[in-house]
């Protein structure tokens, strides 16, 4: 354990972090120079990536990030004073790397400052030839939970069910297409393990960007039922569930006999108890989230916002235990880890250990 006041450990990490920033410059301006003089070759390795995973031991992916940093920035060096600001990254170094030149150059130094990796993504990719883009659906067969996978030499994974927003057009019938199974090439599964395979659908697509954005505040929506993050087969499953309980006529029909039959149960659950503690109305939520922008409204005593868009509640400012309604200037949105570090201050550890003895 760590024996420094709150303040020492925060203030050596900013300076550690600085120091971290300023040694990750200093190792690309060097890497970029080791290849220039071809050091590596004389130490017997045959490329630049050949060192920095064997001789230096990085991954192959922090090989590779760093290898096409130095790259850029030894061919442009422009963009230099940009990353020791740290107004760019690793990660934007590598993705410029690939369109810029001296036609672009000034336009992309002023355009990717300060931006993240997916505004990067599509910056880059508007100086890319356009490409036609069809709808494609295809059936493919994956390890079950018990089969143990073999990952052939050569890729390491399936490019047709890693990628799911792009891809090109089946032109054949909707039946000829389900009823094809296809094994990915690079995964072998045992004869006596065939049995414990699944089979999943590739849907593959183009879409407007505002669909993305769309889909990443969907994936917030749903952050308190899938804390590890929804996949995109969970969100398009949640918008399809949602819309066709709109709009089937079966659907609707089953949901109004669930709901007289759930009425019954809390009906009868509550005859004679007393409710305490009454529901925020749907109104008010939808109110409180609005204002607060969707995001996590916790402060910090020197100002620093949370901003958190991932797994958010409704809290009481002033708690119900308290005397606290449910108006909303008494609301707040909060993710749930500052909800509990709230509770936890204003009504204690101890309160709160009894109170979900009690519940």
């Amino acid at each position: 354990m760590i024996r420094l006041s709150n303040r020492q450990l925060l203030g050596e990490l900013r300076s550690l972090r600085a120091r971290e920033h300023n040694a990750t410059f200093a190792i690309l301006v060097r890497l970029a120079e080791v290849e220039r003089r071809r050091l590596h070759l004389g130490m017997g390795y045959g490329s630049l990536f050949d060192f920095a995973t064997r001789g230096l031991r990085y991954s192959e992916s922090a090989a590779g990030r760093r290898i096409q940093a130095a790259r850029c920035l030894a061919e442009h060096p422009e963009f230099a004073p940009l990353f020791r600001r740290n107004e760019i990254t690793l990660s934007t170094l590598g993705l410029i790397s690939r369109v810029v030149n001296a036609s672009n150059k000034a336009a992309l130094l002023d355009g990717v400052r300060n931006k993240s990796q997916r505004e990067v993504e599509k910056l880059v990719a508007s100086y890319g030839a356009p490409k036609r883009v069809r709808d494609h659906v295809r059936t493919v067969v994956v390890p079950g939970v018990d089969a143990k996978p073999q990952v052939a030499d050569g890729d390491a994974r399936d490019p047709d069910a890693a990628n799911l927003g792009a891809g090109a057009h089946d032109s054949r019938s909707g039946s000829a297409r389900h009823a094809q199974a296809v094994v990915s090439p690079t995964v072998e599964i045992q004869a006596d393990e065939a049995r414990a395979v699944e089979t999943r659908v590739v849907l593959r697509f183009a879409a407007q960007p505002e669909l993305m954005s769309k889909v990443e505040e969907a994936r917030r929506l749903l952050s308190g039922r899938f804390p590890r993050g929804a996949s995109l087969a969970d969100i398009f499953d949640a918008a399809l569930d949602t819309f066709l309980d709109r709009n089937s006529p079966a659907r609707r029909m089953a949901r109004r006999t669930a709901r007289g039959r759930a009425r019954e149960k809390r009906s009868a659950a509550t005859t004679g108890t007393s409710t305490k503690r009454a529901r925020v109305p749907a109104a008010i939520r939808d109110q409180v989230h609005v204002r607060d922008g969707g995001r996590c409204a916790f402060e910090s005593p020197d100002g620093v916002r949370c901003n958190s868009s991932h797994d958010l509640e409704i809290d009481h400012i002033r708690p119900v235990a308290r005397g606290g309604t449910n108006e909303a200037d008494n609301l707040r949105l909060l993710c749930a880890k500052h909800n509990a570090l709230e509770a936890e201050r204003i009504l204690g550890t101890v309160w709160l250990r009894g109170a979900v003895w009690r519940h």
